[in-house]
């Protein structure tokens, strides 16, 4: 589930840190009517692309979770930079991202981004922008032209009521996400950020916890995590199954395609379909017959497979 994201850090701009918090799998997106592997599966695959874009942006990125193996995870998504810390407590989203907040700033970051984990749209361009208008209202209620200024600002979600970013130039980030957070935001002394950005940049607040979420977030243009597992054709995500690894297909009387090693699966249902290389799980080539895997489905496509 590789999702790199090309470096979008501007040069001679202060150090940026960002914090994501992600709470275990098991966990993760209740509202989504979804069978339990494709759930956690989805809520993986938009926090590697929300992920990999901060990575893009920050100079340094901090996951805090007590997610089970989360840096095997990191590095298989392809994102194997970023540093993963154990919350301190089990209190929720605020203290974790306050957790991250000490942290960066002990490593030297003047800047301090918090993001939701569930924004599989986001562009590194648009991250930056978000920074880049915090900065500068920063630097606008500072008296010293030449210092960096404080502040904190934040980007309300889609719904508006909700916080999908939180942005501090400066000064410790006093998180107030989860419930009504953008009026507590503001409430705080956070200045709203979506007025003052250069252009609407819808991608910055899409956030997924409905299907209809997705399919909004599908017509921005998901992240190549997210979007293996949604068809390409309808725009739809695919259906899980449970699935076997079979024979290879060189045994089949059916030609190899470029980008097939002539693998198969079997569903539970008795039926073969062919396992693309795309569709491997997270990327690997050791495939034995008889091995057993969660796949996404879509038609008679496998779309993406994991252990």
């Amino acid at each position: 589930m590789a999702s790199p994201g090309h470096d979008q850090r501007p040069v001679g701009r202060p150090q940026v840190g960002s914090v994501l918090a992600l709470k275990p799998l098991t966990e993760a997106k209740s509202r989504l009517d979804l069978p339990a592997p494709l759930r956690r599966r989805l809520a993986l695959a938009m926090f590697v692309d929300t992920l990999a874009a901060h990575a893009a942006v920050a100079d340094l990125t901090v996951v805090v979770s007590d997610q089970p193996a989360l840096r095997t995870l990191l590095r298989r998504a392809g994102i194997p930079d970023t540093v993963a810390i154990r919350p301190e407590t089990d209190n929720g989203l605020n203290p974790a991202f306050a957790q991250g907040d000490h942290w960066l700033r002990e490593q030297g970051c003047d800047v301090v981004v918090a993001g939701v984990g569930d924004l599989p749209t986001l562009r590194p361009d648009d991250l930056t922008a978000a920074i880049t208008a915090a900065l500068g209202s920063a630097e606008a209620a500072s008296s010293d032209s030449d210092a960096l200024g404080t502040g904190r600002g934040f980007v309300a979600d889609a719904s508006g009521v909700g916080t999908s970013l939180l942005v501090a130039v400066a000064i410790p980030l006093d998180p107030r996400f989860q419930g009504r957070s953008a009026e507590a935001h503001a409430a705080s002394g956070a200045r709203a950020l979506v007025p003052v950005l250069d252009r609407p940049r819808p991608t910055l607040r899409r956030d997924v916890d409905t299907a209809t979420d997705l399919r909004e977030a599908a017509a921005l243009g998901l992240g190549p995590a997210t979007r293996a597992l949604v068809d390409p054709d309808s725009g739809d995500l695919g259906r899980w199954e449970p699935v076997t690894v079979a024979e290879p297909r060189a045994h089949d009387d059916r030609p190899w395609t470029a980008d097939d090693p002539g693998l198969a699966v079997i569903t539970a249902g008795g039926h073969r379909l062919p396992l693309p290389a795309t569709a491997h799980p997270d990327g690997s080539r050791v495939l034995r017959p008889g091995q057993r895997l969660d796949a996404v489905i879509s038609g008679d496509r496998v779309l993406a497979t994991w252990w």
